[in-house]
């Protein structure tokens, strides 16, 4: 590979390993502070979909006209060590980034990853969220990612409010939460874990406790072979969790998952909309048959997204939201990608052959394996394995595909279907290129 396109190679993908590896190594001597945030810290993790990059790319295609991103100014709500937050502010050095926690070992743990790497575009807070006002400005971009569901009702009502008040006229807030129908069968588990729990006190009595009381559920019931099931099912997703999401997920005080509509509602009363998501698929049904989208047709984005949850039991979301200035598209403009970077989602590696359908052509990534008949767009995969994790703009990708097949037509609207189907099932991701 060119030494050009090894640098390309720098983009916030890699920046993102290396400073969560970063976070992980930095350990500082603290006392707890009696706060279980405090006691078990949340599990370093970092949230691609978060970036400004794809939030300022799913507003542009609905519309918006967002804040570019080397320039932005982004507030992240439940920051915990910064894991996520300090990555971005690798890899966009002219943004500002403030990052806010009520835990105040975590926020410290930030604060010495910051120093010892020399950063002056983020800055951590220890504070109560009720306590953020209009003092603290506007931000392009608010991020509230492991929040909303595991605080009261009047915290997720000021998470809105903050949404409303602090976030700047053309941005973009992204909310996560727990949702139902999915969350209904998660909390037989929960319920089972907290109930066997009620006589522990310490964190690490309580994991035991909560790590045992499955299996023995499992073993010993006398049910229907479905409900055995589900709850094996559920039981192997525990089995494999850290500890630190396992405490914090499940065992917390609070866990409020609330249906898609019921959301919706509560941003509407905020004087906010409803944008879409960060996973386009979510918004649009994939992978569900055509028949679903007949009966679909015809129905309100929030109607819609409400029956798909039912159909595939969704247990959470990651919506974005903006202010109601904003006049948004009802379907996304596909043309956008003209002036987007294209890159791989995931890792993905080209498998053999289909034995039954030799033009048939397998690739595999985290997300699954996606299969591949049309010459044109098996040539564009296989360029983004060649580059990965590097990047490639669309109009390169367009002119290299387009010229390895002189003699066939390649109308440039086709080749957009073909790569936004991708982008649809997570198999690619895009940004605006400025």
């Amino acid at each position: 590979m060119a030494k050009s396109k090894k640098q390309r190679l720098e983009r916030w993908r890699k920046r993102v390993t290396a400073a969560s590896t970063v976070v992980k190594q930095v350990t500082p001597d603290l006392p707890p502070n009696g706060k279980s945030y405090d006691q078990i810290e949340y599990p370093q993790y970092t949230h691609p979909d978060s970036h400004p990059r794809k939030l300022e790319m799913i507003a542009t295609l609905f519309g918006m006209k967002p804040p570019p991103t080397a320039t932005c100014s982004v507030l992240e709500l439940g920051c915990a060590t910064g894991s996520n937050l300090i990555p971005m502010a690798f890899d966009l050095p002219d943004a500002k980034f403030v990052g806010v926690d009520y835990s105040a070992k975590q926020i410290e743990k930030a604060k010495v990853v910051v120093s010892q790497k020399s950063l002056t575009n983020i800055h951590f807070h220890h504070i109560d969220i009720m306590n953020i006002d209009d003092t603290w400005g506007q931000f392009d971009y608010i991020i509230c990612y492991g929040i909303f569901s595991w605080v009261p009702l009047v915290v997720q009502q000021k998470v809105l409010e903050i949404c409303k008040q602090n976030l700047s006229r053309d941005g973009v807030a992204l909310i996560c939460y727990n949702t139902y129908p999915g969350w209904h069968s998660l909390n037989i588990i929960r319920d089972a874990m907290l109930y066997h729990n009620r006589a522990f006190k310490t964190s690490d009595e309580q994991l035991a406790s909560a790590r045992s009381i499955l299996p023995f559920l499992i073993e010993n019931m006398e049910a229907t072979p479905a409900y055995k099931l589900l709850l094996t099912e559920l039981s192997d997703q525990i089995k494999e969790a850290e500890d630190a999401y396992l405490f914090h997920d499940h065992l917390e005080k609070e866990n409020n998952p609330c249906y898609f509509r019921e959301f919706i509602d509560e941003v509407n009363k905020t004087s906010l909309q409803y944008l879409g998501e960060t996973d386009l698929g979510t918004m649009y049904g994939k992978p569900f048959s055509q028949k679903v989208h007949d009966v679909m047709r015809g129905g309100s984005i929030v109607e819609q997204g409400q029956y798909f949850d039912f159909l595939c039991n969704r247990s959470f979301r990651k919506s974005l939201v903006c202010h109601t200035t904003n006049i948004l598209h009802k379907t996304p403009d596909r043309s956008v990608l003209k002036r987007a970077v294209v890159c791989l989602n995931q890792k993905t590696i080209q498998l053999e052959s289909d034995a039954q359908n030799r033009e048939l052509s397998l690739y595999e990534s985290k997300v699954g394996i996606l299969s591949i008949d049309k010459p044109s767009l098996k040539f564009a995969v296989n360029t983004l394995i060649d580059l990965y994790p590097g990047d490639i703009s669309f109009e390169q990708l367009y002119q290299k595909t387009k010229s390895q097949f002189p003699q066939t037509q390649l109308p440039v609207t086709d080749f957009i279907d073909d790569l936004f189907h991708l982008l649809e099932i997570r198999f690619l991701d895009f940004w605006i290129e400025y």
